[in-house]
């Protein structure tokens, strides 16, 4: 129910239920980790970090969890690093979860320019999983924008409109490798 009230921006009406629920379980992680999306969505990031170290301190093993915190920690740029170890740590908790993996690609080639590590990560995700569409969005940002390959880029943005033809990026990301 949270959820959904944020998604409709009734955040006011979400914390109001997030409340009730530690009322009713004052150790429950999923809240906690609730109470984080809507403290970022409102852009209060020391609460938000707070309420996602406080579910990992109920369940430290919550891979999901220690994802979300490092999306907490990378807004803050002398915590960039502790939120790459976060990714880490949520990829080996759970390896076979993709989202890790394009997230830390993002961080790296974002921040640190470093391509190459972006570009290893992605193929490897796409080696997995090649209809992943997060994946072939940004492999395919990566080559247009950073590697002078269009060519590859327009192909990826293609690729991933077949996979979600509502998605706004690919589209205008192909406008542009069009012209």
């Amino acid at each position: 129910l949270a959820l959904a009230l944020m998604q409709t921006g009734k955040h006011h009406e979400a914390k109001n239920a997030l409340d009730k629920a530690l009322e009713i379980d004052p150790n429950d992680k999923v809240t906690f980790f609730n109470l984080g999306v809507m403290y970022q969505n409102l852009s209060d990031l020391d609460q938000a970090e707070a309420s996602y170290r406080r579910g990992l301190q109920l369940r430290p093993s919550d891979a999901k969890g220690h994802a979300g915190l490092a999306m907490i920690l990378w807004e803050h740029p002398a915590k960039r690093m502790e939120a790459l170890e976060e990714l880490d740590h949520a990829r080996r908790l759970d390896p076979l979860e993709p989202a890790h993996d394009v997230t830390k690609a993002v961080f790296l080639w974002y921040d640190r320019g470093d391509v190459h590590s972006a570009d290893a990560l992605l193929r490897n995700v796409l080696q997995r999983l090649p209809d992943y569409q997060p994946a072939v969005v940004r492999f395919g940002e990566l080559n247009m924008c950073c590697m002078s390959n269009i060519a590859e880029g327009i192909r990826y943005f293609e690729r991933a409109l077949q996979l979600d033809p509502l998605a706004h990026f690919p589209r205008r990301s192909l406008v542009g490798g069009y012209l």
